[in-house]
Order: C-alpha cells, then sequence, then structure tokens
C-alpha cells in the first residue's frame, strides 16, 4: 500500500462512529450490541464524574511537550509511527481549538505514565501546512485514534482521560480467538493444550520471558543450539517450530540440572506414582541425586539413604557409585 493511500486510510476511519465496537476475534460476538449498550451509559456517567472533577486542578501536570513525539511534519513520520508500535494512541488536534489545548497535556501525561502503549500528536493545522490538505477534512477535534500493528481499532471524539485509558487497555487486554492462539503458540513451540484463559497466560509468559525465539532466523536457532552444545546435523532438516521446540527442551534440561535445592528436587517426583521416580532421576545429574541421597530421600531414617561415596571397607577399596548404580539403590529402596 502506498504511503499516500495509508494516510488517506489513516484519516478516513476519522468517520467511524464513537459508538462503533472494536471488532472481536473471539469466535462467540453475540451479545454484542447489549454490552455496547451499557458500555456506552456507564462512559456517559464517568464522563460527567471526570468533567466536574477536572474543573477543580490544575490540568497542566507534569507535562513535557518538548520531547513528545509530533507527527506533522512529514508524511513519513505518521506510517512510521503506527507501523512501529504495536498499540499506539494518536492525538488529533490543533492549537486554534480550547478543547484541544485543555485536553493535550493531559493526553501526554497519560501517555507518559503507561508503558504499554505509545502516543503522539497531529496538529492538523501543521499537517496540512507541511505535508498536505487533509482528506476527508477532521470534522470533530479532539479526536483520538487508537491503533494496533498499524490499523485503527477505535476512534474517540473528545473523549475524557478517563475513558481514553479505558478503552486503550480494553483493546490491549484483549484475548485473540482460541484459533489464533494456538496457531501463535504453535509457531512459539509451546503446548497448545488447556482453556483460554491459559493460553492466553502461556503467551504473555512467554514474552515477558524476553526469549521471543519465534522472532528468530532459523540461522540464530541453529546458532543457540551450536551454543547448547547439542548440535546436530539432523538440526539443519528442521523446519523453525522444531527447532524452537528443541532449544526449549535442552534450555529446560539444562536449568533443571542447575538445581541443586533438596525442596526443588524432591518436586519434581508424583508422590502418588513411585513408578516414575528412577525414570526422573535418568533426567538427573549425580551432584543431584547424591544430595537426593544424603537427605536420605526414599529412607525412613534422617540419615543418608546410602553410602556412595569412594571408601575403604574390610581392607577393600569401594569406588564411588555411579549415576545407574545410585538410580539403582534408589530402586531398591522403592520396592522395599
Amino acid at each position: 500500500m502506498k504511503k499516500e493511500e495509508l494516510i488517506s486510510l489513516f484519516l478516513d476511519n476519522i468517520n467511524i462512529e464513537l459508538s462503533s465496537p472494536v471488532v472481536s476475534d473471539s469466535d462467540d460476538e453475540e451479545g454484542e450490541e447489549e454490552e455496547v449498550k451499557e458500555e456506552e451509559e456507564e462512559d456517559e456517567k464517568e464522563e460527567e464524574d471526570e468533567k466536574e472533577e477536572e474543573d477543580e486542578k490544575d490540568e497542566a501536570g507534569n507535562v513535557s511537550e518538548e520531547t513528545f513525539p509530533v507527527l506533522h511534519f512529514s508524511e513519513n513520520q505518521l506510517t512510521n509511527f503506527i507501523n512501529a508500535h504495536e498499540y499506539s494512541v494518536i492525538l488529533l488536534c490543533s492549537d486554534e481549538c480550547d478543547p484541544c489545548v485543555k485536553f493535550k497535556p493531559k493526553f501526554i501525561n497519560l501517555c507518559n505514565e503507561h508503558i504499554e502503549f505509545s502516543g503522539a500528536i497531529l496538529n492538523v493545522d501543521l499537517y496540512e501546512e507541511n505535508v498536505g490538505k487533509i482528506e476527508p477534512d477532521v470534522e470533530y477535534l479532539p479526536t483520538v485514534k487508537i491503533c494496533k500493528n498499524g490499523e485503527v481499532k477505535k476512534v474517540l471524539e473528545a473523549p475524557t482521560v478517563k475513558k481514553l485509558e479505558k478503552e486503550v487497555l480494553k483493546i490491549i487486554n484483549m484475548m485473540p480467538s482460541i484459533k489464533d492462539m494456538k496457531e501463535e503458540l504453535k509457531k512459539r513451540g509451546l503446548s497448545l493444550g488447556g482453556k483460554k484463559d491459559e493460553l492466553y497466560q502461556r503467551i504473555l509468559d512467554d514474552n515477558r520471558s524476553g526469549e521471543l525465539y519465534h522472532e528468530k532466523s532459523r540461522e540464530e536457532l541453529i546458532q543457540l543450539l551450536t551454543g547448547l552444545k547439542v548440535r546436530s546435523k539432523k538440526h539443519e532438516e528442521m523446519d523453525e517450530t522444531a527447532l524452537i521446540k528443541k532449544i526449549r527442551k535442552e534450555v529446560e534440561k539444562k536449568k533443571l540440572q542447575s538445581e541443586t535445592r533438596y525442596e526443588h528436587l524432591t518436586a519434581r517426583f508424583n508422590p502418588e506414582d513411585n513408578s516414575t521416580i528412577t525414570i526422573v532421576m535418568k533426567d538427573m545429574t549425580v551432584k543431584q541425586l547424591r544430595i537426593l541421597a544424603d537427605h536420605g530421600f526414599l529412607s525412613s531414617s534422617s540419615s543418608s539413604s546410602f553410602e556412595y561415596k569412594k571408601r575403604e571397607e574390610n581392607g577393600e577399596s569401594i569406588k564411588a557409585l555411579t549415576k545407574m548404580q545410585i538410580i539403582e539403590e534408589f530402586r531398591k529402596l522403592i520396592e522395599n
């Protein structure tokens, strides 16, 4: 799409009615119109209350307009800004508009208080002076457009700060459909099982981890596997999703192997199923197995479960137990 068409599309959305609901990816849209009506009635009351409060407050706050993004000096500023941020909020205003002048500092303060979205100002007079006439004409100022990944999701005419904040956070926190979330989880190499809330939380947790393997190139993924010392010729034949799953498996394995606290080690076992104990132990290191033995794991006494260290017994030198020998000693305790 050309820049001129993108700008026109962005500005053309100014005619969207205030009551238009955000398009939801949810598979179940039943009762949407009733919900919108209820929200509008609630919003009207909130707006009235907030306007009464704002009349009694100093609107200046801690505003810093000098460093706040503006999008009215070139067409590239607008297109680049809304495409560079997942969530962006654009204030269309004019210095000749008293409501705009009053709302602008509050808008800047709101944006500065939230890291979830990025805000910017488009002065319609300066835009027409530097870029060209806005088509179609902006009918009402101030107007705020809430965008997600470069697309307008909501248009608000003369909103209060409270209403604007509510609408932006509603869009940010809106859950995708189960189908979309499963496709996203598959791409990330994560489990597809669970309820809708669990799927969404899994995506959020992965975002917070900062790993974001799904954003890396194939070459970067193979380099990660090389760094984990599990490089194989088979990796050259794997697709990106398979590589990510392999990386996650190896990272988790190394994480588990680095754990040395007894309470965390025993938490890996299912207390109701002794048959899986030795299976879990095979993923542990010799050091971790020795920690279990030192604490009397599976033993009725408070002393060590058994002797595993190198020692002299009856004039005979006995070697330290190997990993498999330690597991075998634990197996004997289970059977007894």
